[in-house]
């Protein structure tokens, strides 16, 4: 059994579908559309603005359709879901520019560095 069927209601538990670090419009969107209750939009890599526009585009989307929606602002050094940083381009996520951040985009949760 796939993991949507349980989501829509086998499971004997409460089951949620999240996509972790999705790094395309296109790919987040096509989860929303599938049934995946939670979206992560990882636009860390872009400059501040245009991580707030993409975020923004995503968070419109989603809530039209009932999902929430995590961000994520700076970058810590390493490797995660296939993303990778070097310590030279880590960036510690400054709070001022996190409020800024969630109040322009609208976001339900915001991964911080």
């Amino acid at each position: 059994m796939g993991t949507q069927a349980l989501a829509k209601g086998t499971a004997k538990v409460p089951v949620v579908l999240h996509l972790d670090h999705g790094t395309t419009k296109e790919k987040i969107f096509q989860a929303i559309d599938f049934g995946f209750r939670s979206v992560m939009i990882d636009a860390s890599s872009y400059s501040f603005e245009e991580n707030v526009k993409r975020t923004k585009e995503i968070v419109d989307y989603a809530h039209l359709r009932g999902v929430v929606v995590e961000a994520e602002l700076g970058k810590l050094a390493g490797i995660e879901d296939n993303i990778s940083v070097s310590s030279r381009d880590a960036s510690f996520t400054e709070p001022d520019q996190a409020a800024e951040f969630v109040e322009r985009t609208g976001v339900d949760s915001l991964a911080i560095a």
